[in-house]
């Protein structure tokens, strides 16, 4: 049995060489720390940036030492509060970032039948699964990461444990309290696709100035599971420790102001116990390597050896199974959040308003002037000037007195105003959507319209960022899944009436990753936005039948889909029955019977409605079963003809 180096070791099977364990885990932990010391300058902003967010806004980036230190106090006396503006700002960029709806279509291969029905099913499958995997609360992880730290890392991948049970198979597994194995019956999953939002903290670039995930030549994920964890995935027992973690905690911290203690949230670290650090070393391929790179090891224990996992790239090839999404790119790999640049703003504004606390104080409490030896120092410093207090003083001395205080600055009190301005144009977020309630002198609702345009505008990068996340991340789903997916399985579909169809598929199906994103996100970002359009179109006219002048009740319903006011078509319904009657002679038509024809029936609603479902995908399946379904229809359609020929 030949010996394998460490740099030939990962691509070759566990069962077929033998070779170093100890030799590879320390090669993968030495590049870690190389990787971490490298992104340490970037790290102590973030650290920083959660600091200020969460209020331990007393905080500095030591560059001698490589962390985070307190501001010490000068004097005892300095007022030391927090006026946190980043907070709020932080809230309402989240708020309008959550307010995103990202409508994802696939365009086809070709503009054969065959393809554009193939773009149908891959625009349900990628619906289907953002619905399965809760994509809403996902996205909302990541804006969070990259509000906070100006990046958010998304994982692409395949679930082997995701799905249905499809069989069995015999595997064995280590008894607990016991170093004896048993055998046991393990399931076996169709698996599926899994997204995770990684933390910035937890990846480590094999360049930080690359310009993205596709320009590294290779990225490391950093993970602390615990044994049983390890042991699910992996098949494998390791030796589990204490690690460390760090978390953000409430803790006394060195803020407040005369006669107050403040609390806050600073950095702290917690073990976790029988756990171990898991680092996955993904590397793109090579001319060397031409399928990458995969390795997954502890300190002491290699998990895993092999090729990229996934088919994820154009033209059957592999890329790290990664999407970075940015909050501001200023062309290096990690984002910057909009907190670093409120920093230095929020500090200045701590400083004045802190400064006027001290000079109210001085008015409020005041500072006593007296002649040395005419009173009890002592008694006077224990017991203050409380209201009747008894001071005694010596015979013939000057009695005390207090020092006259200046009148306050007038340049404090505007130079507070324009800082609280320079918040709103350097954050993007105006007084409106931060305080929630309108500017003054502002009642005008074109003048108001035009502030929110603006916050839109400011956020328009953001929510590109986004969008280009968001399509990356569709692009490898399909192509993982067209080579993952060999046998038909079953999923679930909700349209934007909130009907489920149900329909079956595999990785023949998806012929086109060709993502783009759906005019009517682009147009509109908010549903607030998006009503305004379509209210502003209907005004118009855009939406009125030609013939008639008039929006018909198809189109209404339709319009209130767009702004997302529920589904208005049960409404029309219980209003209007004719369209219920309709639903029953289009399902009577499918069971092979003839539909009831009724001279008082809304003819013109009827034929309307029976094309729309003619051209409906669950017609032309139908009609696959049934080949003389389409004639039934048209026969019917044709008596609502005549009668509407007569009626005119």
């Amino acid at each position: 049995m030949k010996y394998i180096k460490k740099e030939e070791a990962v691509i070759t099977d566990k069962k077929e060489a033998k070779y170093d364990e100890h030799e590879i885990c320390s090669f993968i932990f030495d590049l870690l720390e190389k990787k971490r010391r490298e992104r340490l300058p970037y790290e102590l902003k973030w650290r920083l940036a959660i600091n200020f967010l969460q209020g331990d806004q007393y905080s500095y980036i030591d560059s001698e030492s490589g962390g985070i230190m307190e501001v010490d106090n000068v004097q005892w006396w300095q007022e030391r509060e927090v006026f946190n503006q980043i907070a709020p700002i932080y809230d309402t960029r989240l708020a309008k970032l959550s307010k995103l709806k990202v409508l994802m279509n696939v365009r086809p291969a070709t503009n054969s039948k065959d393809d554009v029905k193939s773009s149908k099913v891959c625009k349900k499958i990628l619906e289907s699964i953002e619905e399965d995997l809760e994509m809403k609360k996902l996205q909302k992880q990541a804006n969070i990461w990259a509000e906070k730290t100006g990046s958010a890392i998304w994982g692409v991948f395949w679930d082997k444990n995701k799905g249905k049970t499809i069989g069995y198979k015999e595997q064995y597994v280590k008894k607990e309290n016991s170093d004896k194995k048993e055998k046991i019956n393990a399931a076996i999953k169709e698996g599926g696709i899994n997204y995770e939002i990684i933390s910035p903290f937890d990846f480590f670039p094999s360049n930080v100035y690359a310009k993205d995930i596709e320009s590294l030549d290779y990225a490391i994920w950093y993970k602390v599971m615990s044994v049983k964890e390890i042991e699910n995935m992996f098949n494998t027992t390791v030796e589990g420790y204490e690690n460390n973690v760090v978390s953000y905690s409430k803790a006394r911290t060195n803020v407040g102001g005369l006669g107050s203690k403040g609390h806050g949230y600073s950095e702290s670290s917690k073990d976790i116990d029988l756990s171990a650090e898991v680092i996955s070393y993904f590397e793109k391929p090579t001319n060397r390597y031409p399928k990458g790179r995969y390795i997954v090891c502890t300190k002491d224990n290699v998990l895993h050896m092999g090729d990229l996992p996934y088919i994820n790239a154009e033209d059957g090839e592999r890329e790290l199974p990664f999407v970075i999404q940015k909050s501001l790119d200023y062309g290096e790999f990690f984002g910057e959040s909009i907190i670093n640049r409120l920093i230095p703003l929020q500090r200045r504004f701590n400083n004045i308003k802190n400064r006027k606390q001290e000079y109210l104080n001085r008015v409020a409490i005041g500072q006593i002037t007296y002649e040395k030896g005419s009173i009890d120092e002592d008694d006077v410093l224990d017991m203050g000037l409380a209201p009747g207090a008894v001071i005694p003083r010596r015979q013939g001395s000057e009695e005390p007195s207090y020092l006259r205080t200046p009148a306050l600055p007038s340049t404090i009190l505007s130079d507070e105003k324009a800082t609280e301005e320079l918040f709103i144009t350097l954050s993007g977020v105006s007084e409106m959507s931060r305080n929630s309630y309108n500017p003054k002198n502002v009642t005008s609702g074109v003048a108001l319209s035009l502030l929110q345009d603006q916050d839109d505008t400011r956020l328009a990068l953001n929510y590109e960022n986004m969008y280009d996340t968001r399509i990356k991340i569709a692009k490898q789903t399909l192509r993982i899944l067209k080579n993952s997916v060999t046998t038909p399985r079953l999923s679930k579909y909700v349209d934007m009436k909130g009907q489920v169809e149900v329909f079956y598929w595999d990785g023949t199906n998806i012929n086109s990753t060709d993502i783009y994103i759906d005019s009517t996100s682009l147009l509109a970002k908010t549903p607030e936005s998006r009503r305004e359009l379509v209210l502003d179109l209907m005004e118009r006219g855009l939406f009125n039948d030609p013939d008639t002048g008039k929006v018909t009740k198809e189109t209404l319903v339709k319009l209130f889909e767009m702004i997302e006011l529920g589904n208005w078509e049960d409404y029309c319904e219980s209003v209007d029955p004719n369209i219920s009657k309709v639903d029953r002679e289009n399902i009577n038509m499918l069971k092979g019977r003839e539909a009831k024809f009724k001279p008082y029936d809304e003819h013109q609603l009827h034929k309307n409605e029976h094309i729309n479902f003619m051209l409906s995908e669950e017609f032309e399946n139908a009609c696959e079963n049934d080949g003389d379904l389409e004639n039934r229809f048209l026969k019917h359609i044709e008596l609502h003809d005549k009668a509407l020929n007569s009626a005119s």
